[in-house]
């Protein structure tokens, strides 16, 4: 085919993964017009031959990416020296990128995100005049950032993220190259003062530095770039203040400052901005809070670990008030919230869990009088394996309404077989990336699920994150399906058609507690779940149940402020816990799960309001001949039958019980350390 200009095979399933996927590459070689040779997202295996450089000399695009091709990158490719776009992205390359690249003059996008390449990044990068996009994150690059990238004056997009990078960012690179609009230098080890000079890049859009070892203050040259979205400084050692030269920033959509040694009072001019995302939090701010536009946001917004500060929106951060200077402090005020919200979330507890025993006391005595009245006749597999787009697309018949499940905020819900071999049914969610913090979501349920193992939790299969075919990135998550769908929609949807009976309640509420009591104390670092709820507690065919959707979920050891006053309300309304980062939350929220369980009652029912919500309603019928008031009817139908089952809900009601006395152990030193800090104090 010595006329072929474009092999185009990407996104399939081609190659085996072993040595000899690439062979064929030499029946091209005779292609002396090939332009475009592309074969990205499939299995290909093995390693590049060095023969890829007696291809034709007009070939512009190699997309190599997203395979399985490793060894090094042969010096053969450099040359050919019509390529413009290279793209060898999500494989296992090793070795040294040459300092040959710098043969490649017409280069204009090259990418190695994701492979394993070691050494320095070479000069001779600098020549490349044409340069816009360079792409060599998550690999293993060390030494300093070579100051002849500012001599690419046509560099769009700088992307060295997730490498070992030492040494300071030359200013040499704002200087030259004044049309960066992308720059992401995350997780590496720079250090030192970010340079003033980056002031020159006037037409920055997103600025990402976070984890490293940054000093000195934020540049208040930074103000000069009015059109940036995305300043994300995190985990640094900055110190000072906010630059006020920052006010002039009016694009400004996502702030994140966690984790660094800054000061001063919180800019009002922040409030004024179209922030979606403001993470504040673990500095040393001081003064009061402003109280609009973000800062009135309980999604948008974290400023806990700053113990300095004061005011806010009222019943969303839970600093204390401002005072006048003249005013002392109360020192105990803040501890007291913490208290308030132990004792709030025990108590709902012990409410609960006396519910539970009112009822089945109930059940028993109606058992007992029907028996006087009719006499005695009566009665997550193997570590994640990838699946790509494709598969999915094909197995959900193109995402098919048809195999629609559901469809939340993040994303949507599909049942399918995705091995026609297991005959595995499985469903998969996949994750809405328009939607803000989605992609956020996404990545905090692959960390808390990827080494979570226990019975009562959702066994994830298998992950996708990928691109469309339209390149688009694409992430879903697959799981095990759960043929009796949520515990919501037995509580309330088909009241004529479905009914859990009192054992089968409590069996769920036990369930449901060994899963939190794993995630917060047998999980090497806690996990805190922040977003229980019935929707997201399934049941299998034994009406066994698993907590699901960990896309709010946070790591207690990184979530847990010094202060638990600093806090912002996150989860689902009706469920959200006031210290949604603590365990205590957890509890809190599984407070409310049980009441729902017991009263089948919504928390967001139009009857709940005002000063009236589910706890309030539950707490006015805690006597035997006031419970048949607010329980669900349809367990009054429900009788107790067997003497096993009655065996085994007492057994339940005990477990529960010694939960809620252990609880009770804990406020009662969490009140001792607080009337010795009053008497200290």
């Amino acid at each position: 085919m010595p006329d072929l200009k474009v092999l185009e095979i990407s996104n399939n399933l081609l190659g085996t993964g072993e040595t000899g996927d690439l062979s064929f590459l030499q029946s091209l070689l005779n292609c002396s017009q090939l332009i475009t040779l592309g074969l990205k997202s499939n299995n290909m295996g093995g390693i590049l031959p060095d023969y890829l450089g007696n291809l034709s000399t007009t070939l512009v695009e190699l997309d190599l990416g997203t395979n399985q091709i490793y060894g090094s990158i042969p010096l053969g490719l450099f040359n050919l020296v019509g390529l413009r776009r290279i793209n060898l992205q999500g494989n296992l390359l090793t070795g040294h990128l040459s300092p040959q690249i710098g043969k490649l003059a017409k280069l204009e996008i090259f990418s190695c995100i994701g492979n394993r390449l070691i050494g320095s990044i070479p000069d001779s990068i600098g020549n490349l005049s044409r340069l816009s996009s360079l792409w060599l994150g998550e690999n293993n690059f060390n030494g300093m950032i070579p100051s002849s990238l500012g001599q690419c004056t046509n560099l769009l997009d700088l992307y060295l993220s997730q490498n070992n990078l030492t040494g300071l960012v030359p200013p040499q690179l704002f200087l030259s190259s004044s049309t960066l609009i992308y720059f992401y230098l995350d997780s590496n080890q720079l250090q030192g003062e970010l340079p003033e000079e980056i002031g020159q890049i006037k037409n920055l859009i997103q600025f990402v530095i976070h984890k490293n070892a940054f000093s000195g203050e934020l540049p208040s040259s930074l103000g000069s770039c009015t059109a940036i979205d995305v300043i994300d400084v995190g985990a640094n050692f900055f110190t000072g203040s906010i630059p006020d030269s920052f006010k002039s920033l009016t694009s400004l959509s996502y702030l994140n400052v966690v984790h660094n040694n800054l000061s001063g009072q919180i800019p009002n001019f922040l409030s004024k901005f179209p922030l979606m995302t403001i993470d504040l939090s673990f500095n040393s701010f001081q003064g009061e809070v402003p109280t609009k536009g973000a800062f009135a946001n309980l999604s948008a917004l974290n400023i806990s670990g700053n113990n300095q500060l004061c005011g806010g929106v009222p019943n969303l951060h839970y600093f204390p008030r401002c005072l006048p200077k003249s005013t002392s402090d109360n020192r105990g005020s803040k501890y007291k919230v913490f208290v308030e919200i132990v004792t709030i979330s025990i108590a709902s507890l012990v409410l609960s869990v006396s519910i539970l025993s009112l009822v089945y006391f109930l059940l028993c005595s109606r058992r007992k009088q029907n028996k006087l009245s009719y006499g005695s006749g009566m009665s997550l597999t193997e570590p994640f394996s990838k699946v790509s787009y494709d598969m999915l697309l094909k197995a959900t018949d193109s995402f098919s309404e048809a195999n629609l499940l559901s469809a939340g905020h993040f994303g949507s819900v599909y049942k399918t077989v995705l091995d026609l071999e297991s005959n595995m049914v499985v469903a998969i969610k996949v994750i809405r990336l328009v939607q803000r913090g989605a992609s956020k979501s996404f990545m905090a349920e692959c960390e808390a699920l990827r080494s979570l193992r226990h019975r009562n939790l959702l066994k994830i299969v298998t992950v996708c994150s990928s691109t469309d075919f339209q390149g688009n990135d694409f992430k879903a998550l697959v799981y095990e399906y759960m043929t009796n769908g949520s515990f919501h929609h037995w509580i309330h949807t088909d009241p004529n058609l479905r009914t859990l009976s009192l054992l089968q309640r409590v069996e769920i509420a036990i369930d449901v507690a060994r899963a939190l009591d794993y995630l917060h104390n047998d999980c090497d670092e806690p996990i805190i779940h922040c977003d229980l709820k019935p929707s997201n507690i399934l049941l299998d065919d034994d009406m066994v149940a698993h907590v699901g959707d960990f896309g709010l979920a946070r790591f207690h050891l990184r979530a847990r402020a010094n202060d638990s006053s600093s806090v912002a309300v996150k989860g689902t309304v009706g469920y959200a816990a006031p210290a949604w980062f603590l365990k205590e939350g957890d509890v809190y929220i599984y407070d409310i799960v049980l009441l729902e369980l017991m009263t089948s009652k919504n928390p967001t029912d139009r009857m709940f309001e005002g000063a009236l919500d589910l706890r309030n309603y539950a707490k006015s019928a805690t006597m035997p001949n006031q419970l048949i008031n607010i329980i669900d009817p349809r367990l009054l139908d429900n009788e107790v039958e067997s003497r096993q089952d009655r065996m085994r809900i007492n057994d339940a009601i005990e477990e529960l019980q010694v939960t809620r006395n252990v609880l009770l152990k804990e406020l009662h030193i969490i009140r001792a350390m607080h009337i010795t800090r009053d008497l200290a104090g």
